[in-house]
Parts: structure tokens; C-alpha cells; sequence
């Protein structure tokens, strides 16, 4: 089950092509994604994201829309149309040691905190996450 440990929201399970695709992994990576495409129009896919908690071919092609403009922005990031967790420990680890490129779930984060945080704040009771303390 997807959770929060303030101010970052992670999963438990890897999301994308052969991973676990846990339901409630899967609709928050559909959630963020679709409120980072309404804050920052035109990278997204013109195919809608239902946020069912159902992964297929159309999410790993917004997740990989969505590396691209990260790639974009001078970030060093796997183009591989996969989210995996965040490595928790005492502190969180934000560029999760992923070969020393940032985590796709790391700029999700940081992307829809820094452009609407009321909405990422919010994402916790409108998906029912429970906060974890470390």
C-alpha cells in the first residue's frame, strides 16, 4: 500500500511493465501524473490516464512522457517507463541511489509539491494513504 512520511509520498511495490503493480501503487503514480499534467500542459500523452489502479500500456507511456521531461530539464534519469520505491531508511534517501540519477518517484514528488502543494498535501486523504512515522 501506497504511504506518505511528511512530506513525501512512496509505494511499496515497483510500478510499471513486469513489476507488482499494486492497485494502490499504481493509482497514486495515476493520480501524480495526472495533476502534473493540469499544472504543466503539453507533455502528457493525448491518451487519457484513468486512475483505476490498473497498469497498462497507456500509464508506461505517460510514465515515460513524463522521464522525457524530466530528461529535459537537465536531470539525469532512467528512461525505462518504471517507478520504483523510494529506499527508506532513518531519512529518506531522495535520489534513492538509482547509478546517480534521480527516482522517477523523487520528481513526482518534488514536481507536484513545488507546483501545487495544496494538491500533493491533499493526496493523502483524497487516497486514503496513512502517514508512517520513521
Amino acid at each position: 500500500m501506497p504511504y506518505k512520511v511528511m512530506p513525501v509520498y512512496n509505494i511499496d511495490q515497483a510500478v510499471g511493465q513486469g513489476a507488482p503493480n499494486l492497485p494502490p501503487d499504481v493509482r497514486l503514480i495515476q493520480t501524480m501524473l495526472n495533476e502534473l499534467s493540469k499544472i504543466k500542459v503539453g507533455w502528457a500523452p493525448q491518451t487519457p490516464l484513468p486512475v483505476d489502479g490498473v497498469y497498462t500500456p497507456v500509464l508506461r507511456d505517460w510514465i515515460i512522457a513524463y522521464q522525457k521531461v524530466v530528461l529535459s530539464a537537465g536531470n539525469s534519469i532512467a528512461l525505462d517507463g518504471r517507478v520504483d520505491p523510494m529506499k527508506v531508511g532513518r531519512f529518506y534517501d531522495w535520489s534513492a541511489g538509482f547509478g546517480g540519477s534521480v527516482s522517477t518517484m523523487f520528481t513526482l514528488n518534488w514536481n507536484l509539491r513545488k507546483r501545487a502543494r495544496n494538491i500533493h498535501e491533499g493526496l493523502a486523504s483524497r487516497l486514503g494513504i496513512l502517514e508512517k512515522e520513521l
